[in-house]
């Protein structure tokens, strides 16, 4: 029990990470997102790799990653990682924070529809309604204004496809996101030095915040996965889907709270909705760790007078 209370601990705290980084990426708003996205790579790469190699564990990762088929799969989800982190992060500059909490709603159950076409895994009746709950919310935007929300759909699209590759590959999530953000990082050394420029790597600019920040922004993206990759293994699944949509809700709490963002009428019913959705998706875990616990509380002893 304890182990198990450890773990949803450490699970919480990277969800509670992530949530609140709108704060920390909006003090690099005024640098281009491309440059940023390649100092979180390479910072990200540099301290994933620090950590593989105090477990022991970077030369076995490398030896593997050479490989026809490590570089092929790693290519391609890379390629989903870059993109993500790139739409992310063009979305924090614009102060999209809504479109962002969308996104990550999304993610999920864009994941569970993905392995139920790609890996035939059964859907429930209750998650096929959650699904059309969600998709109803999501698309009401396109009747009230005519537009689709495109960036969340970006944003959660790459995600949920970027971890519905990985789990083709079985790679550990440490080890997988070691390897995709090395392989980004080579690619960068070459581009820039073909070009003959090093400003990607090496930026050029008079403000010393952004040089102090370009190293936090890889501690800020490998710390949380590496308590994510600790909690997992004590933490029931059910729980950690569960646990993941504190980051989403935490960012939409940053956007009212610290950048005083109010959000449409339309995107609150698409949030009422989403949430309606997710309601109805979570509802046979609720209902089955309800019972569990009213069992426990029935079997405790009644109180001293």
């Amino acid at each position: 029990m304890k182990r198990s209370f450890e773990g949803v601990q450490w699970v919480a705290g990277a969800y509670v990470a992530w949530g609140i980084l709108p704060i920390f990426w909006n003090l690099l708003e005024k640098v281009n997102p491309v440059t940023v996205l390649a100092q979180r790579t390479v910072w990200s790469a540099f301290f994933l790799g620090l950590t593989l190699l105090i477990q022991g564990e970077l030369l076995p990762a490398l030896k593997k990653l050479i490989s026809w088929k490590g570089l092929y799969s790693t290519s391609v989800s890379s390629f989903l990682l870059a993109l993500n982190w790139f739409s992310y992060l063009w979305a924090m500059q614009q102060k999209e924070f809504f479109t962002a909490s969308i996104a990550y709603y999304l993610s999920p159950l864009m994941t569970v529809a993905g392995a139920a076409y790609f890996f035939r895994e059964s859907v429930t009746k209750m998650q096929l309604l959650s699904l059309v709950v969600i998709f109803v919310g999501v698309a009401l935007p396109l009747f009230v204004h005519g537009t689709l929300p495109w960036m969340a759909l970006v944003i959660g699209g790459t995600w949920s496809s970027y971890v519905l590759w990985r789990r083709t590959v079985g790679t550990a999530p440490l080890v997988g996101i070691f390897y995709d953000v090395f392989l980004l990082t080579i690619l960068l050394f070459i581009y820039s030095a073909l070009r003959g420029d090093l400003s990607l790597l090496f930026p050029r600019t008079d403000v010393w915040v952004p040089q102090l920040l370009f190293p936090f922004s890889g501690i800020v993206t490998a710390v949380p996965m590496v308590w994510l990759v600790i909690g997992i293994r004590s933490t029931p699944l059910s729980l950690i889907g569960i646990l993941q949509y504190l980051a989403p809700t935490l960012t939409l709490c940053c956007s009212v709270a610290y950048f005083h963002q109010t959000p449409t009428p339309s995107q609150v019913v698409t949030l009422l909705l989403v949430w309606c959705g997710l309601t109805v998706y979570f509802s046979p875990y609720l209902f089955s760790a309800a019972i569990k616990l009213r069992g426990r509380i029935s079997i405790l002893p009644p109180p001293v007078a």
